[in-house]
């Protein structure tokens, strides 16, 4: 993927996808929801073909904006960000959320990400973790495994569509009163640019070493910081 990246720099090769920010519903959910969470809405489901999105292709996801959370906001506040779950599929057939896999033609991508119990602490809490979602990271996320502002994923083989929500646990109380809570499809991804700058330079290497250092390098999207 570097070495694409250098030769499309060099040669003024087009890359055929479309960037974008797509507006993400702080109540919508794709994991399943605990009975008292009634107000949990049907998730985001994004056609890839209309953004040039074909499978085999690595794309660059990042969440940008913030939200309001019933927890994290008792002052009412909309200065609280998550970043965003994803899953692909080849179907946009989605079960009652009282399920686990609700998404019946899930297919899996990237790192699995552990996500909390559907209304935690709540007696009618039910799992939501399944093995098949992805988390998309952000410049403001609270939750950021992967150690960087975005995240890099592979589309699998026979995926049409994306499902995308934001991280969390109850959706009912979700809010974003600025509308500016979202998820940026950028060009189509190239690892070598490590700071996200849109070119590969000098800078991409020690910006790469200095996240090496600190654990957050992970360019393969494995999970892990290693040799």
């Amino acid at each position: 993927m570097y070495c694409f990246c250098v030769i499309a720099a060099v040669w003024g090769v087009a890359v055929p996808a479309l960037a974008a920010d797509i507006t993400v519903n702080t109540k919508a959910s794709f994991l399943s929801a605990c009975e008292i969470d009634t107000g949990a809405q049907s998730p985001l489901v994004i056609t890839l073909s209309d953004y040039n999105i074909s499978p085999g292709s690595v794309i660059r996801l990042a969440q940008i904006g913030d939200a309001r959370t019933g927890f994290s906001s008792p002052n009412n506040t909309d200065i609280f960000s998550r970043g965003l779950m994803g899953a692909f599929s080849a179907s946009t057939t989605i079960a009652d959320p009282s399920n686990l896999n609700t998404i019946t033609g899930a297919l899996d991508a990237g790192v699995d990400t552990v996500t909390p119990m559907a209304c935690e602490g709540a007696s009618q809490a039910i799992s939501s973790d399944v093995s098949y979602d992805f988390y998309t990271a952000g410049s403001a996320a609270q939750l950021m495994p992967l150690g960087t502002t975005y995240t890099d994923i592979l589309v699998p083989t026979g995926a049409v569509y994306l499902f995308v929500c934001m991280y969390d646990s109850f959706y009912g109380d979700n809010s974003d009163p600025d509308s500016d809570f979202m998820l940026r499809r950028t060009s189509t991804a190239c690892r070598g640019d490590w700071n996200n700058s849109g070119s590969i330079s000098v800078q991409d290497i020690y910006d790469f070493e200095t996240s090496y250092f600190a654990g957050n390098g992970d360019f393969n999207q494995n999970g892990l910081t290693s040799i």
